[in-house]
């Protein structure tokens, strides 16, 4: 089981030019990370996780919809 939770302090001015994970510039935001860690063997791990990310109200008093991002990483260890 993986677990995370990010706060932004001030809103990221270039948040929304974060291709893999996007995030609304005009509001400050809290982002929580989940997911499953299946290793399915010693060298490869596969964690399907969800990022869902929550919005302060921004400047104009607006809160920006909430963002879930669904993911599937692979991890792979040559050594």
């Amino acid at each position: 089981l993986v677990g995370r939770i990010d706060r932004l302090l001030e809103p990221s001015p270039k948040g929304d030019g974060i291709a893999y994970l996007p995030i609304d510039p005009s509001a400050r935001a809290t982002l929580y990370f989940a997911g499953l860690e299946f290793r399915l063997n010693p060298q490869l791990t596969l964690t399907p996780n969800a990022v869902v990310t929550t919005y302060d109200r921004n400047d104009q008093g607006i809160r920006p919809e909430t963002d879930i991002y669904l993911r599937l990483t692979l991890f792979i260890d040559f050594e």
